[in-house]
């Protein structure tokens, strides 16, 4: 492919037959769409191809209808089965109802200390393993089995200053990070992309808080509460009129019994 004459906003490449030509510009915002690549563009150059496909040679492909002025043609997505658009997906634990009590609990001692914000409802309240973002599917068959529960135990709060949410933490558990490379390694193998930030367990409190003062609320402490880990869910989060809902579609196979608990001070 060899450059031709500059096109308005950008250098104008064209293919050897004349028969496909795109600004460079054009190129870069079709990329910028397409969440699931970030390439780099440097020293790059591209062809078509027969399937029609603007490569860019040795990096990646971005397809031709996703080009601004182009009508995208609406395909249905491979796996979807019954599904006919794509899902936002996570894996996450799923509180005890004693354990969601306590945190709905912390919540109104954040409030009465002067902390402003997005509460979250305390039924979407959750753990999140693995982010997993748009996917045709379900992906229940990843879900690990939970072969030995263990107890996870509410700490302390924090803040993201970057992600500007409050969270609340749990106590340090091997068990608890053994769970998530499992969940994370399950998704690898299984060719779905996921978030690969590292593991930092928390549960979302607020977004964007607005504390009183120049840091978190002294005095502040999380109520005393545990649960007993005992399986792993997949969520689907989905915006609704009245806000962001986010709905357990699948729970991994794994010891079934007793999951309300609370930790001595903390009633049921």
């Amino acid at each position: 492919m060899t450059p031709a004459a500059n096109g308005a906003g950008g250098r104008l490449y064209r293919s050897p037959a004349g028969a496909f030509s795109l600004n460079i510009l054009q190129l870069r915002a079709a990329a910028r769409k397409d969440t699931k690549r970030r390439l780099p563009f440097l020293r790059f150059k591209f062809y078509t191809s027969p399937g029609k496909h603007a490569i860019i040679e040795g990096i990646s492909e971005i397809r031709l209808e996703n080009l601004p002025g182009r009508p995208r043609k609406k395909r249905p997505c491979p796996g979807a089965g019954e599904r006919d658009r794509e899902m936002r997906l996570f894996v996450a634990l799923q509180p005890s109802p004693a354990f969601r009590e306590a945190l709905a609990d912390l919540q109104d001692r954040l409030r009465a200390a002067g902390v402003a914000g997005r509460y979250l409802d305390p039924g979407n309240l959750h753990l999140t393993l693995a982010f997993i973002g748009e996917w045709p599917r379900a992906v229940t068959e990843i879900l690990p089995p939970v072969e030995a529960p263990f107890p996870i135990t509410l700490s302390h709060i924090g803040i993201f200053q970057r992600a500007r949410v409050l969270w609340a933490g749990v106590q340090p558990s091997e068990a608890l990070n053994a769970l998530a490379a499992q969940v994370r390694r399950g998704l690898q193998q299984a060719g779905i992309p996921y978030d690969p930030q590292a593991f930092n367990p928390h549960v979302t409190l607020i977004r964007k808080p607005v504390l009183p003062g120049d840091g978190l609320p002294v005095g502040v402490v999380p109520p005393p509460a545990a649960m007993t880990v005992r399986e792993v869910c997949l969520y689907q989060s989905e915006h609704r009129a009245e806000g962001m809902a986010y709905t357990v579609i699948g729970r991994g196979d794994g010891p079934r019994g007793k999951s309300d608990e609370a930790a001595p001070g903390y009633g049921k």
